[in-house]
């Protein structure tokens, strides 16, 4: 047989496609990538992937009731029993090429094998006995942990502080507290932490304020000099001057540091110690809420190497302008920070803006940094039609924008129009969020020829009717590789969510899911039920009842 071309390149060496491959994003592209070599080019890890893959495709991957949906790459999101030989084996075979699973369920065990090495990112531990499981099970295993506790006695915080301090692999941390139980405790939880491998930290305290006293900070400062810690993230931790001072030095005299967040008093603090921020910063989550803080934080990181730039305000603050108010003048603060200070980040890849009253100045100096960013998100700025609009211009000249999000900004039709005329232009594009606006059927109907350039759809409340749904379910055929697309939340009705059904169980294969929750009415659930039944991957749809009296 004659050798392919492929198959005479010098140097390119299943070894080198393996390594290739571990960077591809979705189940989508590395099908497409992986299919365009021969067989004999391919180790062995990646044959298994390709089999599983098109197992995949072809709906043998069993799916139980409790699994939403999933996807085999990039993380082996998969059902958590599965009880076909040849799929477990193919499992087997492939599953070496991550090093890292994501497990959401600790109680729930997985009954096919994973390599020795393989470690695991836990999300939501909400218990202590959760915590106390997940260590008797995989002690040694444990990467990353989010912990998202309410109420904690002294010995549940005593357990944490032990898991914190000797887990052996574990890195990213996350500890989330819905009440101040662990007020008591600042000391000893900082002082676990100090001991850990963590080098990547998030402290969350929502609805309420734990204080710092100097103690406790000179640990906490003394950690982020002496370890390699790369990320910190802090919410509502309240620190006195000299503790602010501590906290800053430390961060100042890291070499390590390259993500950081900083609440509006922070930056004040930070400003009047630092002027500038460091070179080793490449991602920055700022709280802003007034003027003072854009000044500060222009000064700050004019002209610097960021990446990622994160600017989030109050709720109390957000400004949603009409259509009237288009021509919205920024402050003149704002007004520079946005057609100046911008423009001077060349590095920046990753801008999100939340909570920010956006002004026509502001859609502009935006729209001129588009072409440089991978991910946009102005969710929750008040940004209106007209300022879409400006945005929507800019996208063509776009080469590396992947994700798009403009949720909860109440954009009508309009904007979706105007998004609809640009995303074939812009070929790198493949997660919009549109959800919690009103772009409604009319701005469905738009949206519908382009969906198939999409991965992920979020479409959530939009007030999207029967006919919306009409209009999707006429194209699910062409967008059965799509990741996500996510209905919820709107009146759809069970006219066109059984229409939506229907089409999804014509679809040969599917990669992802529709979401379909709190679309139609209760007393529909059991006819909704009936239809999926047809479905041969019950995995592609979710459904639940909706909450609201819909006429029909």
């Amino acid at each position: 047989m004659k050798k392919s071309k492929l198959d005479r390149i010098p140097g390119l060496v299943p070894e080198l496609l393996e390594r290739i491959a571990t960077f591809t994003t979705c189940s989508r592209d590395i099908f497409s990538f992986l299919r365009a070599f021969p067989l004999t080019m391919l180790t062995e890890p990646l044959k298994a992937l390709v089999e599983l893959l098109i197992a995949a495709r072809k709906q043998r991957v069993g799916i139980q009731s409790s699994d939403l949906f999933y996807h085999v790459w990039p993380n082996f999101e998969l059902p958590y029993e599965i009880n076909d030989p040849y799929i477990i084996e193919l499992i087997k075979k492939a599953i070496v090429l991550i090093s890292v699973k994501r497990i959401d369920d600790v109680d729930v065990s997985i009954n096919y094998p994973l390599p020795a090495n393989t470690k695991f990112k836990l999300n939501l531990i909400d218990t202590a006995r959760q915590l106390e499981c997940a260590m008797d099970k995989w002690y040694h295993r444990i990467q990353t942990m989010q912990i998202n506790f309410c109420f904690l006695q002294k010995a549940e915080v005593e357990n944490l502080c032990v898991a914190i301090a000797t887990l052996p692999a574990l890195n990213q941390l996350s500890l989330w507290f819905f009440s101040d139980d662990t007020a008591p405790y600042q000391k000893e939880l900082i002082n676990a932490l100090a001991k850990s491998n963590v080098t990547r930290f998030q402290l969350h305290y929502f609805e309420n304020e734990v204080d710092w006293d100097i103690e406790t900070t000179k640990t906490f400062a003394s950690w982020i000099v002496e370890k390699p810690v790369t990320s910190i993230r802090l919410h509502d931790v309240m620190l006195e001057d000299d503790c602010t001072e501590i906290l800053i030095n430390g961060f100042l005299a890291s070499t390590t540091v390259t993500c950081f967040e900083l609440s509006e008093f922070l930056l004040g603090q930070f400003y009047s110690m630092a002027r500038v921020i460091p070179s080793t910063l490449k991602s920055l989550h700022v709280d802003l809420n007034g003027d003072d803080g854009f000044e500060n934080l222009s000064t700050l990181i004019q002209n610097s190497q960021i990446q990622s730039l994160d600017l989030s305000g109050e709720p109390s603050a957000i400004s949603n302008p009409s259509e009237d108010d288009s021509n919205t003048v920024c402050d003149l603060t704002i007004k520079e920070f946005w057609t100046c200070t911008l423009r001077g980040l060349h590095k920046l890849r990753k801008l999100t803006i939340q909570r920010q009253s956006m002004g026509e100045e502001c859609c502009q100096g935006i729209a001129a940094v588009l072409p440089q960013l991978v991910e946009l998100c102005l969710d929750d700025t008040g940004i209106n039609d007209h300022g879409v609009d400006i945005i929507a211009q800019a996208i063509p000249g776009c080469k590396r924008l992947e994700k798009l999000s403009l949720a909860n900004n109440g954009l009508s039709y309009a904007s979706a129009v105007s998004l609809s005329q640009v995303i074939p232009q812009c070929t790198t594009l493949k997660t919009l969020n549109l959800a919690g606006n009103c772009i409604s059927s009319i701005g469905v109907y738009a949206l519908c020829p382009v969906l198939k350039y999409l991965d992920e759809v979020d479409l959530a409340e939009n007030e999207i009717g029967s006919d919306g749904a009409t209009a999707i379910s006429k194209v699910i055929p062409q967008i059965n590789r799509m990741h996500i697309l996510n209905l919820k939340k709107n009146m759809m009705k069970i006219k066109g969510v059984l229409q939506i059904i229907e089409a999804l169980s014509e679809s040969p294969h599917r990669q992802g899911y529709v979401n379909l929750s709190e679309t139609f009415e209760e007393e529909h659930y059991t006819k909704c039920e009936r239809a999926l039944e047809k479905l041969q991957d019950k995995s592609c749809c979710y459904i639940a009842p909706t909450e609201y009296d819909w006429d029909d």
